[in-house]
């Protein structure tokens, strides 16, 4: 059954994938699915920031930088790093999440423009950023939260920790516009190496171990993300 689109003010999460764009939807939130392009969030988040949108934040699986994070460690964002600046998230907004969820860590998060395919790509940009993990998307929704003034969190789980080598199949462009996997993208590289079907199945299982810890917190903080104008269940009257 869709969800109903609310009348209110509305979250926006921001999401490379469909399956992270699933476990946070609500009435209360507007998914935004990019496919882990970045020029393509950039576009579609700029058009749907009206003035209903009362936060925005990224949200989904990440690359782990930090060797000391295991595989499903859920990570929220105290600032995003990138190429460009370094843009500091909703400190309030950012409480909250952490009083949620106190089985997190928090540290900044690095936004990147392509995968990094091993461990020595993550040992690298861990060195020179010290963010504790990275994705794709992040970045450019933090740099449209900040010029429109808009509450900017973000909160990511660990798929392929530090030490982890991406298969060939997860560094070609394999991801469509909706989030949705281009399978046959990956049948052509499967075809070309064959060799990395251990290793695929390998990133499936952590894959999977990650978005459950995803949908764990997304339980815990509820269905508008524990954004602006938060109210703990109990103390909601409405």
């Amino acid at each position: 059954m869709p969800i109903k689109r609310s009348v209110g003010k509305v979250i926006v999460a921001v999401t490379g994938l469909e399956r992270e764009g699933r476990i946070a939807a609500s009435v209360d939130v507007r998914v935004m699915t990019c496919g882990a392009n970045s020029e393509i969030l950039r576009r579609k988040l700029a058009a749907a920031l009206d003035d209903t949108v009362r936060g925005i934040i990224s949200f989904g699986i990440c690359g782990g930088l930090s060797p000391d994070l295991p595989l499903g460690t859920c990570i929220i964002a105290s600032e995003i790093v990138s190429d460009r600046a370094r843009i500091p998230v909703d400190a309030e907004w950012s409480g909250r999440l952490r009083r949620l969820l106190p089985q997190t860590v928090s540290g900044p998060v690095a936004g990147i423009d392509a995968l990094l395919p091993g461990a020595q790509e993550k040992s690298t940009l861990f060195q020179k950023t010290a963010a504790l993990g990275a994705d794709m998307e992040s970045h450019v929704a933090a740099e449209l939260a900040s010029a429109h003034k808009i509450p900017f969190a973000c909160l990511r789980a660990i798929a392929d920790p530090a030490w982890s080598a991406l298969p060939p199949a997860a560094t070609c462009a394999v991801v469509n516009e909706n989030g949705t996997i281009n399978k046959s993208a990956v049948l052509r590289s499967l075809l070309a190496h064959p060799g990395q079907v251990p290793n695929l199945v390998r990133l499936a299982r952590e894959s999977s171990a990650a978005f459950s810890a995803l949908l764990r917190c997304r339980d815990l903080i509820g269905s508008r993300m524990a954004g602006p104008d938060f109210r703990q269940p109990a103390l909601d009257m409405a």
